[in-house]
């Protein structure tokens, strides 16, 4: 492959016991040019079959193989840890990402996943508004509308109406913070790897992209201080009890597990900008590449449309306190062609084209005598092959056929995580979000399915998918690529 770099890892950084570390390949290494990075990972499983390659981005990355997966995944935080890998890449220092965020963690965990079914009426109904705000030029007609920046703006607002609620979720100035904080906190990373890492902290005052960051948590912290002060009693500090999806309910999850030196708006602020982070931008990709699978892939909207109706046939839908239907856990949960259809956009698609990503604290050998130095970051590749369908052939059904067999019915879901499956990561690092992350993705899915007729603008049918570009491991979206919408004739088994 041209301008491709590849070596084993015996050439750098982490070495197979008595090979001797060659220093100056680190001086000499070229980088992976944009667009060839997942061809670079194929390339190296298949140069270097069950042994570690060095993928020449930057900074450069370590891809180990499938074989050295329990492994990976069973060393402590202390050794091999993914917060310090968020923390180097974004250089947390200035940002505060990848600082310690056990609460957040155990709020999505705990609180957030049990309350997904008292969620759902309050997030179909937002996507209810959202849809008719943001696609209200979209009439019988096919219209061209933009797939990033629209998924942006949905997401935006079901994802905000389980962290802020009704009220704010829908307010310009806190979707464009949520939204922008992530975009510049990239951007202090990009502008900081200018700059060699002794000279990083004298230079990051200084960068307009901090200035934002730090802007954007200062908005945070004004828009947490009334919640804090509804929630918390004046005398006792105890958190009041808020009903899901309630202004204020996340904030008084995360209360249940701050100490008290710690439940102030500063720190609520920037644990919501953190949330936004972890949470926001990926969920919109994962939307944005279903619904270009979607439009690029016509022949399964039929067999989607089916199963969605089939599960309101037999399960029925729910009417919510202000009359509106709406579709329960339940039958969401039984759409297993739909959660195929997500899970195969991802396997193709995925947001990094490596999973497992950690950063070593320390000298550790493996096993197989493999030794590794303090600080390379190493990953095992995102989504192996899976089922009879070719890597490079999408297969909306693949996930479902699989689960057809006996003994795989809980098995193959989008929300999986293991060996071949590490869109959400695995272990005790597996995103505790990924279950109200794949209610949202499907909400807005079956909104598009039921409402509308989709398909890809006819100037770029014929070029088949559209594709993303690459920065380093990550897989991003081109927010430019448009799809085409039309209203759905009206009919009784809809809203």
């Amino acid at each position: 492959m041209a301008g491709l770099m590849l070596h084993t890892v015996q050439s750098w950084a982490w070495t197979v016991a008595p090979a001797i570390l060659v220093v100056y390949l680190i001086l000499r290494m070229a980088f992976v040019p944009s667009g060839d990075t997942r061809e670079a990972i194929v390339e190296g499983y298949r140069k270097y079959p069950g042994s570690p390659f060095l993928l020449a981005i930057n900074p450069p990355r370590v891809v180990l193989p499938m074989s050295m997966f329990k492994e990976v995944i069973e060393l402590p935080e202390e050794d091999m840890s993914f917060r310090e890998l968020v923390h180097f890449m974004f250089d947390g220092k200035h940002t505060h990402l990848g600082e310690n965020v056990d609460e957040l963690v155990s709020a999505i965990r705990i609180d957030l996943t049990k309350s997904i079914g008292g969620l759902m009426p309050i997030l179909q109904e937002e996507a209810r508004i959202a849809f008719a705000t943001v696609m209200k030029d979209v009439k019988e007609s096919w219209t061209a509308v933009p797939a990033q920046p629209y998924a942006l703006q949905i997401v935006s607002r079901l994802s905000g109406r389980i962290f802020v609620g009704p009220e704010l979720c829908r307010q310009p100035e806190y979707l464009r913070t949520s939204t922008m904080f992530t975009a510049d906190a990239a951007m202090v990373r990009n502008d900081l790897q200018q700059y060699n890492r002794i000279l990083r902290p004298w230079v990051a005052p200084f960068l307009s992209s901090l200035k934002r960051v730090q802007i954007h948590l200062q908005d945070a912290k004004s828009w947490m201080d009334p919640v804090i002060r509804d929630i918390l009693s004046v005398t006792s500090e105890k958190p009041k009890i808020v009903a899901a999806g309630s202004r204020g309910a996340w904030i008084s999850w995360l209360l249940k597990y701050l100490p008290d030196h710690e439940k102030r708006s500063t720190k609520l602020g920037l644990m919501q900008m953190q949330v936004s982070f972890a949470s926001l931008h990926t969920t919109t990709s994962a939307t944005t590449n279903a619904l270009l699978d979607l439009a690029t892939y016509p022949e399964y909207v039929d067999g989607l449309r089916e199963e969605i109706e089939a599960a309101i046939a037999n399960d029925g839908e729910s009417i919510d306190e202000n009359g509106q239907l709406y579709l329960t856990m339940a039958a969401v949960s039984k759409m297993k062609k739909l959660d195929s259809f997500l899970k195969e956009s991802q396997r193709l698609t995925p947001l990094a084209f490596d999973g497992l990503s950690r950063r070593l604290h320390k000298n550790i050998t493996f096993s197989n005598g493999l030794q590794s130095e303090k600080n390379p970051i190493g990953g095992t590749q995102a989504m192996a092959e899976t089922g009879s369908t070719p890597l490079n052939v999408f297969d909306g059904y693949r996930f479902s056929r699989m689960r057809e067999m006996p003994g795989n019915e809980a098995k193959y879901q989008a929300t999986s995580t293991g060996p071949g499956q590490f869109t959400f990561g695995h272990g005790s690092n597996a995103c505790p979000g990924r279950f109200s992350a794949l209610y949202i993705m499907k909400i807005v899915m079956i909104f598009v399915l039921r409402n509308y007729d989709i398909q890809l603008p006819p100037e770029i049918q014929a070029a088949g998918r559209p594709k993303g570009r690459t920065a380093g491991v990550s897989n991003l979206v081109d927010s430019t690529v448009k799809i085409e919408l039309r209203q759905r004739a009206p009919s009784k088994s809809r809203q």
